[in-house]
């Protein structure tokens, strides 16, 4: 698609009166396609019957005066009021038509025209498809014709205004004799500076497109129907546009499935076909067009989220049409998804389901809309509206969120947050059992096995998953120090979704995705561990922390933490001698005990003793070992915490925990004295009874 829009070349001899020239023609033309669109709005506006009923005799006026243009626009019956509305040939009537073309296409050239298939697309099918009712060409023209054009020209004007403003302020090559009195002058306002009423009329063309073109070709309950839709409107569009102007494309499909593969097809052989190639190519066009205006710097804040889920719904309903148009095809047609739907579209699709498209796949200037990121939280909110319908949505779109939503949850831990964000912190405005039952809620869906996996993939989805979950706990570890972390709801969901994930998988995944690869990193960490693995011992300490913090209603999974860490487990190391056995708790002791300058503040050893503290306190009050057992919780406490502060075999073996600069190194005990292991016993004994007291006082706290 060329512009007549001449974009000034960086190493061209140009001088600032000349730039300064050439902005003001942008802006002059810039100003002529946002008043145009202003004087679509009110064209519409001016539609008597898209005004309240209170007008009716208007509105019969107005249609006895039309009717000898067309003798299908005249009104029937109030019900047919809406539905009869020729809308192209009254905007054709107002002269609107032919200033859209004046201001679209200056040159008069097809090049100059927005996409120049758009208008010769809709000449060729009224040709071909003269039994489709009036209004569905009506409908067509309005969307080719007028608001297509309007927004692809906005996008222009507006892309070839930036340019030149950038290539103002690069540094010309002829040294003009007032250079430097502009440099001395004050900054000017950039141009192009939109007002409120300027840009409620951008929206409200926006609106109107989604409307009119959008949610008319999508299949029921994939996005709310228009007339729930209007009554949700901003209040600025609201007292902009009247409902029944956007109400209109839906009305003109009110009678007519779109989709139907029996009748139709019985009636005029091949009409399915047509219908499916006619919406796909209406789609893509509007689809790319109002993406090119939403990527945009000016409109990107506030218009991208409010549409984000009409282009979803738009993306997922092409593919859709795709895969229909397979099955109502001739044989000899090419259906593959490329020789279908363009690259820019494909790009498109590509930045909209997984929040950014591989630069290698956007070398051309007419994608450069494409390489921005969309923010996650405000994919997943989207995601979550196309979710909203429940039992009534096709199943199929079900599916494609679905699977969408999953690939989120595993691609990064930003994604992972901003699922937990939308689908749990939305219950933060409710008491604390509503944001439980929703974490619950979402770590069921998170654990349902993925679909057309083998074991293999499956146990990687799943490692993937707990590789993010893992990540989280890290993330909320900082907030969990300051004084207000209970009433951080975000970080309640994320723990809480963590303990679902561990209450509704089975132990075979559980235990070797999660528990191991929490402990063992503070099982065999010694003396010759680089800097990074003693990162992750500090790492697993936070995690257990994060965990403990906000202990779950349920048992099950507190109590298999419970016993990986407070039970013995084999150590093994190459820098050990002989293998051995100790227990997380034990070696948490002797971190909290370190020897060493006491003056250091290690951070580590304050980490370590506020997780023993959690750990006694999770094992007192939140573990419940169950009626049949042997031994009650806080027995097996007495005798796990007697077992952690007796030496072990790492303590025999001569490792122990000291107090350096860099936090707390595990080194090689240069004393083996009897003296120095019984000195060793004493300040672990004293610790635990020390922490064993704190932890019966917040807890007397928390029962009051």
């Amino acid at each position: 698609m060329s512009t007549d829009i001449m974009e000034p070349t960086c190493g061209s001899s140009i001088t600032n009166t000349e730039l300064a020239q050439q902005l003001e023609e942008l802006e002059k033309e810039t100003n002529e396609v946002v008043n145009t669109i202003t004087g679509c709005i009110d064209a519409i506006r001016s539609v008597q019957e898209f005004h309240p009923p209170k007008d009716l005799s208007k509105v019969l006026q107005s249609n006895d005066n039309h009717a000898g243009r067309s003798s299908t626009n005249r009104v029937h019956s109030k019900s047919d009021l809406v539905n009869m509305v020729f809308l192209y040939q009254r905007l054709e009537d107002m002269g609107l038509t032919k200033e859209i073309q004046k201001v679209c296409c200056k040159k008069n050239s097809p090049d100059d025209c927005g996409d120049a298939s758009i208008s010769g697309d809709v000449r060729a099918r009224e040709n071909i498809e003269d039994h489709r009712h009036p209004l569905q060409r009506d409908r067509e023209k309005v969307v080719y014709e007028i608001f297509l054009p309007l927004l692809y020209k906005l996008v222009v004007v507006f892309n070839a205004l930036d340019k030149a403003q950038e290539d103002m302020s690069i540094p010309t090559t002829n040294h003009d004799s007032k250079s430097q009195q502009l440099k001395k002058q004050k900054p000017h306002a950039p141009r192009g500076l939109l007002s409120l009423s300027n840009y409620t009329d951008i929206a409200c063309l926006l609106e109107l497109t989604v409307c009119t073109s959008i949610v008319p070709l999508l299949e029921q309950n994939i996005l709310r129907p228009a007339a729930d839709r209007v009554k949700y409107l901003p209040k600025t569009l609201a007292g902009r546009l009247y409902r029944k102007s956007l109400l209109w494309g839906s009305q003109v499909f009110h009678d007519v499935d779109a989709y139907d593969t029996t009748e139709s097809s019985r009636r005029h052989p091949g009409e399915v076909s047509l219908k499916i190639e006619g919406a796909l190519k209406e789609l893509s066009a509007v689809v790319i067009t109002i993406t090119k205006v939403l990527m945009m710097d000016r409109f990107r804040p506030m218009l991208l989220p409010r549409h984000l889920t009409d282009i979803h719904a738009a993306l997922f309903q092409i593919e859709r049409l795709v895969l229909l148009r397979k099955a109502h095809s001739l044989s000899s047609t090419r259906n593959d998804w490329s020789s279908i739907i363009s690259p820019e579209l494909t790009m498109i699709m590509q930045l909209f389901t997984t929040g950014k498209v591989n630069k290698d796949d956007s070398n051309s200037n007419q994608h450069q809309h494409s390489l921005n990121r969309i923010d996650l939280h405000t994919m997943a909110r989207s995601f979550q509206s196309l979710l909203q319908s429940g039992k009534v949505a096709p199943p199929w779109i079900k599916s494609r969120v679905s699977k969408l939503l999953t690939d989120m949850a595993i691609s990064s831990s930003e994604g992972f947050t901003a699922i937990i964000d939308v689908f749990v912190v939305a219950a933060a405005s409710l008491p604390t059992e509503q944001i439980t039952s929703a974490s619950a809620r979402l770590g069921r869906v998170l654990c349902a096995k993925p679909p057309k996996v083998d074991n293999v993939d499956s146990f990687n989805y799943y490692e993937a998953l707990f590789d993010r979950a893992l990540e989280v706990l890290i993330f909320h570890y900082y907030n969990f120090a300051k004084d207000d972390a209970s009433a951080d709801n975000r970080v309640v969901s994320s723990v809480l979704t963590v303990w679902s994930l561990l209450e509704n998988l089975p132990s075979e995944i559980t235990r070797p995705l999660f528990y191991h690869r929490l402990v063992n990193c503070i099982i065999t960490t010694t003396s010759a561990e680089s800097v990074n693995n003693m990162c992750s011992l500090r790492n697993a300490i936070r995690q257990i922390t994060s965990l403990l913090l906000f202990p779950p209603n349920g048992d099950v999974a507190i109590r298999e933490l419970c016993i990986f860490i407070l039970s013995d487990r084999h150590c093994t190391s190459r820098n050990i001698g002989a293998p051995g056995s100790v227990s997380v708790l034990s070696q948490l002791i002797r971190i909290a005990t370190a020897r060493g300058n006491q003056a250091i503040q290690a951070e580590v050893v304050s980490e370590a003793e506020m997780a023993i503290n959690q750990i006694i306190y999770a094992t007192l009050m939140r573990w419940s070992i169950g009626k049949d057992a042997k031994i009650r919780n806080d027995e097996f406490l007495v005798i796990s915490i007697l077992r952690s502060v007796a030496t072990n075999a790492l303590d025999m073996d001569g490792y122990l925990f000291e107090r350096t600069d860099r936090g707390v190194t595990l080194k090689k005990r240069c004393d083996m004295s009897p003296t120095a292991f019984l000195l060793d016993l004493e300040n672990r004994a004293s610790f635990i009874v020390n922490s064993i007291m704190s932890s019966e006082k917040e807890n007397s706290k928390i029962d009051t």
